[in-house]
């Protein structure tokens, strides 16, 4: 189906999840490019937490919002970063 393709932001989220639930490390470098493109809190929050959540990845998260928390709405930033665990 050419899932990973897509560019389609609801599909794109959809089975980058998945793909992160199942820990298909081929979606990492999808996910980052994603986050960088896409600055909905819809799709950003969730996003860095699946991948905040799984171990091997967890500093992936964490560098890939450090490097773009300033082209996040302010809102989104601060929820992220709370998520993260950057901030209390």
């Amino acid at each position: 189906y050419q899932l990973s393709a897509s560019r389609n932001s609801e599909i794109r989220f959809r089975w980058q999840r998945l793909c992160i639930k199942l820990r298909a490390g081929f979606i990492v470098p999808q996910v980052v490019d994603f986050l960088k493109s896409q600055g909905r809190m819809k799709f950003t929050r969730p996003l860095y937490r699946d991948l905040f959540a799984w171990p091997e990845h967890k500093s992936v998260a964490v560098d890939t919002f450090s490097g773009w928390a300033e082209n996040y709405h302010p809102i989104c930033r601060q929820m992220v970063s709370k998520d993260l665990g950057l901030v209390k």
